[in-house]
C-alpha cells in the first residue's frame, strides 16, 4: 500500500458489520474513483470468517496503524477505536449507525449515520442512490452482516 492510499478501517474488536463493511465501503469508494483498501485492526471473529469464506473474500490485512493514508472510518466514530497513530489530517470520512463519538479532523470529512441496525445497511442505500452495483460477494457480505 502507498502514502496516496485511501483505507476503510472499522474499530479495533472486528465483528461482522465492521469487517464486511469495510470491504463494501472500498469497493464502493473505488468505483467511485477513489482506490481504496479495506483493514482491519484485530483478529476477525468466526461470524466474519464464515462469511468470508462462503463468500470467497480474503481477510483484509490486519493494521493497527494508518500512517501515511487517508482514512475513511466505519462503523464507529471512536477516538478510541480508530488506528492509534490517526492524524487529524488524515481523516476523510466516517460511515456509521452508533452514536456520534468524538474524534476531529483538520480538513472537511464526510460523515454519514444514521439510525439503522447496521452500517452495510447504509452502504447498501448509498450505493443504490448514486447507481453503483457491488458485486455479487460484496453483496453477499453485506447482507450477512446486516442479518448478524
Amino acid at each position: 500500500m502507498d502514502s496516496e492510499s485511501t483505507v476503510v478501517v472499522g474499530h479495533t474488536r472486528p465483528d461482522a458489520d465492521s469487517v464486511c463493511s469495510a470491504i463494501a465501503f472500498a469497493e464502493f469508494k473505488t468505483a467511485e474513483g477513489t482506490p481504496a483498501t479495506p483493514l482491519i485492526q484485530g483478529p476477525i471473529n468466526a461470524e466474519s470468517e464464515y462469511l468470508l469464506d462462503r463468500f470467497d473474500v480474503p481477510v483484509p490485512e490486519e493494521r493497527r496503524q494508518a500512517s501515511y493514508s487517508d482514512v475513511i472510518l466505519i462503523d464507529h466514530s471512536e477516538r478510541a477505536q480508530a488506528p492509534a497513530d490517526l492524524a487529524a489530517d488524515q481523516l476523510r470520512g466516517i460511515v456509521d449507525h452508533h452514536r456520534i463519538g468524538y474524534i476531529e479532523s483538520s480538513r472537511p470529512a464526510f460523515y454519514i449515520a444514521d439510525t439503522v441496525g447496521c452500517t452495510a445497511t447504509l452502504i447498501h442505500e448509498l450505493a443504490d442512490r448514486r447507481g453503483i452495483s457491488l458485486d455479487r460477494s460484496t453483496r453477499g457480505l453485506m447482507l450477512g452482516a446486516i442479518l448478524s
